[in-house]
């Protein structure tokens, strides 16, 4: 979000709330079950068609349906990090011993956000069928193994589901919750902050009176690694990313390809 006295790289988009457990509905005699007055929904949306393990969004515009229970919709977007750095910087040293040297720099950034755009690509449900990233296999499930059918015995579903109550609990395959893979939610935005060593070059010089018959006046022999090791808790596969070189798309990694490694052995020789 660009706005006038802000800084660049906010990102604006829904909070996450999680889903809705078993707690949130009433079991009713007929074995469907209802959503419970006062919990929130999707504007516009029927509330019967809400199951256990669909996406919730947090309210934070105060809006409510006519029945009186709150909603969400597009006014409940605010931002929700910034791909900015509190700070950012790198070290460099050259150490030497005898006829050896080596030179190490290392480069950090720290207080940065990144988002996710590869998560919310793959997670899925998008196509039937389609194959999605192994933090689904803790989604919360609707089938009863037992059955092979889909539960709406709410007893049931949080036997089967225990992990529901978790702030960042996964979704169920509901088609519904295609919506959860199409809107910016903070759900996909991670800790950005990184020590990289960009560069390590170890180098040794033969002693001259050895190179004197070769009438060579300096022979040095080097190997050169680059991007050796990232010490991060991002997911990815690299978390300094943007989507484009504009600077209004800072740290959206949109499956960009991670920085490779190299190594480079050479001499250098001076007559």
């Amino acid at each position: 979000m660009i706005k006038v006295g802000k800084p660049l790289g906010q990102y604006y988009g829904y909070k996450y709330n999680g889903v809705y457990t078993t707690d949130d509905f009433n079991q009713n005699a007929n074995g469907t079950y209802t959503l419970k007055d006062g919990v929130a929904s999707l504007k516009g949306k029927n509330r019967t068609l809400v199951k256990p393990g669909d996406v919730k969004y947090v309210c934070i515009a105060g809006e409510k349906d006519t029945n009186g229970n709150p909603v969400w919709s597009t006014n409940d977007r605010s931002v929700i990090g910034n791909a900015q750095p509190k700070f950012q910087g790198g070290l460099n040293n050259t150490f030497s011993y005898k006829g050896f040297d080596l030179t190490v720099f290392m480069n950090f950034v720290y207080g940065n956000k990144v988002f996710n755009m590869s998560s919310q690509r793959f997670i899925g449900p998008y196509l039937p069928n389609q194959n999605t990233l192994d933090v689904m296999n803790s989604r919360f499930k609707l089938v009863d193994p037992a059955t092979g059918k889909e539960t709406k015995n709410l007893a049931r579903l949080a036997e089967l589901n225990p992990q529901q109550y978790g702030k960042n609990a996964m979704w169920s395959l509901n088609a519904d919750n295609k919506i959860a893979i199409s809107d910016a939610l903070d759900y996909y935005l991670e800790d950005g902050s990184f020590l990289r060593l960009s560069t390590i070059t170890l180098g040794y010089s033969l002693p001259k009176k050895m190179l004197q018959k070769a009438h060579i006046n300096n022979a040095r022999v080097y190997c050169t690694l680059n991007n050796i090791y990232t010490f991060t808790n991002y997911s990815g596969y690299d978390p300094e990313v943007a989507a484009t070189s504009s600077a209004l798309t800072q740290g959206i990694d949109d499956s960009a390809y991670p920085r490779a490694k190299s190594y480079v052995v050479g001499l250098n020789l001076t007559f």
